[in-house]
């Protein structure tokens, strides 16, 4: 029963709702998640308002995915969802780095330990007696109990548990008798029993056969995250001591060494000890483990990661997939040029041994980019010189080989010897004792090689019955002289064919480096657990060392496998001259699967782009 309302203070105004009869509604809400996802930016919010958004930015309704699921049931209600996608092994870096002992890292490396070859993939680590030890002339003669494998010189033992001896630890094998192997060395003391031997390290500091996968956990027990880990043996390839170091002064977070063992019935199995789950609460001396194991071989197989390999398709390309689109090419970017590197004549070769191809080539002139343009050229007696503007030191010295080009008449265009240089003039020896004033164009070169050991080369132009040298090689060595340089080669897998025919000197027998782009290594590292799909760069025209400037290349939005395959760049109306000579250009986000001769489907589109950085439309 309502209560009348006697008095009311002033200002104090008040109205009654009827509550009889309420309405039943949905308020809005907002919804999140952190999710594994199709497709979209790693590690990024995305908003989305509808399915169809949600589709195009983190991928549709998708049974690998359920995140995809419980997206869809709340966008259908409601249209006001974030997702965070969590792409590859948490952010982890999925390389390990093992620099001396020490396996290289921090909370984005894993570590490893590690078996060599000999430890894992052979059983003959298991345990093998030692009966005896005699000492011969700096030659320790092992004789073998249960003797279940062969051995070879250049084997590498480990030898635990001698008495009297200090041969314990690694050893290599210096001979093998019957029953016996021998090792060279100078040891203290004398055999007075036991012994046992393994076949092989049990560790080593390159990992042949990873054995355990070990992973940082976001801060170590410390208080301080980890710095490296370094794998110490005990004296069984399967039992262990990994030490654990900490970034920071090793006074306030000094190293932990803990007791490891691969053999699971073992109290210290290494998942025992630290753990196989990174949220959970294994302690070790009381505090938190300092990592946690992600695999360990072979009872665990590793997770397996989004990875790849660069891909591209060239522009122009005939060859269409099953699909009809363009086949996706991998491996090298080949760039569509004419650029070659200068020629050099070749003067002599030959294959004085089996195991070696010797080639004498000219030495390659190297023309300067710098050209003077003169301001008269004379002729007197038996020299020339030539004038120019002042350029405040001489640009040439005497001993300078030079170009002139363009002058009249023609019997001063050529390549000269410079004699004597100023700052603006330059004289060479010639035949010319005409007194015309002409003009020219003065161009330097060195007469230097530029083909060094490690490059690859092309030889072109040996006829049939010369030594079978046309085609691609690899340079071993280049010794250098005055005039002309000798190449040592091999194949480029590094073999030495044996070659037929022999050389016979003669004109249009070159040798030249062989191009290939220097920006190329920079163009993507698929290491990392996930990557952001990018173009491969963009550059300028080829200099005289076939060197590139980079200007620019394109990242996608989105990150991982699937946004390698969503888009791809179309650049067109190339014009050198235009946008006062800084070039213009088109640039088209197209359908990955646009084909040119079925459909052309333009996302977005940036016409009339400049590289001119005071131009409105800048490419930036």
């Amino acid at each position: 029963m309502a209560k009348k309302v006697t008095s009311i203070s002033s200002g104090i105004y008040f109205r009654e709702t009827d509550l009889t009869f309420i309405q039943n509604a949905v308020g809005t809400f907002a919804g999140g998640a952190i999710v594994l996802s199709e497709k979209g930016p790693a590690f990024e919010p995305m908003m989305s308002s509808s399915m169809s958004e949600r589709t195009v930015r983190m991928g549709g309704v998708n049974p690998n995915y359920i995140s995809s699921y419980y997206a869809n049931e709340f966008l259908n209600q409601a249209s006001n969802y974030k997702e965070v996608r969590m792409l590859g092994l948490e952010g982890y870096n999925e390389d390990y780095q093992i620099v001396g002992s020490k396996n290289v890292g921090g909370t984005n490396k894993m570590f490893v330990v590690a078996y060599n070859a000999g430890g894992l993939n052979n059983p003959a680590s298991t345990p093998i007696t030692i009966e005896n030890i005699v000492e011969n002339a700096g030659t320790y003669v092992i004789t073998l109990g249960n003797t279940i494998d062969e051995f070879a010189i250049g084997d590498i033992i480990n030898i635990s548990s001698v008495a009297g001896l200090s041969i314990n630890g690694k050893q290599v094998i210096s001979a093998v008798g019957s029953g016996t192997i021998s090792v060279a060395g100078s040891f203290t003391g004398a055999y007075s029993g036991g012994g046992i031997l393994l076949k092989g390290e049990p560790f080593k500091t390159t990992a042949d056969t990873i054995a355990c996968i070990l992973k940082p956990r976001r801060e170590g027990f410390v208080g301080s995250p980890v710095d490296y880990v370094e794998i110490q043996e005990n004296g069984t390839d399967k039992d262990f001591t990994v030490v654990v170091y900490f970034e920071g002064n090793q006074d306030t977070f000094p190293k932990t060494e803990i007791k490891c063992s691969l053999r699971e019935d073992s109290s210290q199995y290494i998942s025992n000890v630290f753990g196989t789950d990174p949220r959970d609460n294994t302690k070790i001396y009381g505090q938190p483990s300092p990592l946690w194991v992600e695999s360990v071989f072979p009872s665990t197989p590793v997770k397996l990661t989004v990875k790849g390999e660069a891909g591209y398709y060239y522009p122009g390309t005939e060859e269409l997939g099953v699909n009809g689109e363009l086949s996706l090419l991998s491996g090298n970017i080949t760039v569509n040029t004419d650029f070659q590197y200068q020629s050099a004549s070749i003067t002599e070769a030959s294959q004085p041994t089996p195991t070696t191809i010797s080639v004498t080539a000219k030495n390659v002139a190297t023309y300067s980019e710098k050209k003077i343009t003169t301001t008269a050229i004379t002729g007197s007696g038996t020299a020339a010189t030539a004038t120019f503007a002042n350029q405040t030191t001489a640009p040439y010295s005497s001993g300078d080989e030079i170009v002139i080009t363009s002058a009249t008449p023609n019997t001063y265009n050529g390549t000269f010897v410079v004699t004597s240089a100023t700052a603006f003039s330059v004289t060479w020896a010639s035949v010319e004792t005409t007194t015309a004033t002409v003009q020219g164009v003065i161009t330097s070169i060195v007469a230097t090689p530029n083909i060094s050991a490690g490059d690859s080369v092309v030889i072109s132009g040996l006829s049939l019955t010369d030594l079978s040298l046309n085609g691609t090689w690899k340079v071993k060595t280049a010794t250098i002289g005055l005039t002309t340089t000798e190449y040592s080669l091999t194949k480029l897998d590094n073999t030495v064919p044996t070659l037929a025919g022999n050389f016979v000197a003669g004109d249009g027998k070159y040798i030249r480096k062989a191009w290939t782009p220097t920006w190329e290594a920079q163009l993507i590292n698929f290491k990392a657990e996930f990557q952001t799909p990018v173009t491969p760069w963009f550059v300028d025209n080829f200099d005289l060392n076939g060197a590139a400037k980079q200007l620019f290349r394109i990242w996608s939005i989105s990150d991982g496998e699937a946004a390698n395959t969503e888009i791809k760049i179309e650049i067109s109306n190339i014009d050198p001259t235009g946008n006062s000579n800084y070039g213009s250009f088109d640039l088209y986000v197209r359908n990955f699967n646009n084909t040119e001769d079925k459909s052309r489907s333009v996302y977005e589109g940036y016409p009339n782009l400049t590289m001119n950085p005071k131009s409105s439309n800048y490419f930036h």
